[in-house]
């Protein structure tokens, strides 16, 4: 079974999926619409489960500057390929940025530039994977789901910006 709460975050509102003990999902939600879609494409049940509250709690301590890392179990559905960008992103360090050509490097496919941000473009877990942290090489903030406003956000409370 799967379980859905809606988080109501600085940058707007994020859909958290769980199913079986392990975040499968958080998305950007533009608005009541995209949340139903998300629940019926999900086949997710409007439950406050214990794992999700714990999710949230989280989440509250990141933007509130207190948390720098997350510990919840997660578990992407991808390909291999996106797997190994998400890995790479999760260990970019709380406050720090990499361009888009260094973690295709860093995954040893320095060619795959532009697959890197179209993993991230894919990336299913907003925030916890932090594709937020991934810029272009020019130094400008390249694109991001939850919008750029939201990506300058993150940064700012990161230190990064």
């Amino acid at each position: 079974m799967r379980y859905m709460m809606v988080y109501g975050a600085p940058i707007g509102q994020i859909g958290l999926i769980e199913e079986d003990g392990a975040l499968i999902r958080a998305e950007y939600l533009e608005d009541f619409t995209a949340m139903r879609e998300m629940q019926n494409r999900e086949e997710a049940k409007t439950e406050e489960t214990q794992f999700l509250t714990e999710v949230m709690r989280e989440l509250d301590e990141y933007f509130s500057c207190v948390r720098t890392s997350f510990t919840v179990p997660m578990r992407e559905e991808g390909t291999d390929f996106q797997k190994k960008v998400w890995a790479e992103l999760r260990r970019i360090p709380f406050g720090e940025y990499r361009t888009y050509a260094q973690i295709a490097e860093a995954i040893g496919s320095p060619k795959a530039v532009q697959a890197v941000g179209q993993a991230c473009k894919k990336n299913p877990m907003a925030i916890f994977t932090p594709c937020h942290r991934v810029i272009k090489s020019d130094g400008t903030l390249g694109s991001y789901a939850g919008g750029l406003r939201a990506k300058y956000y993150l940064l700012m409370q990161e230190g990064v910006i």
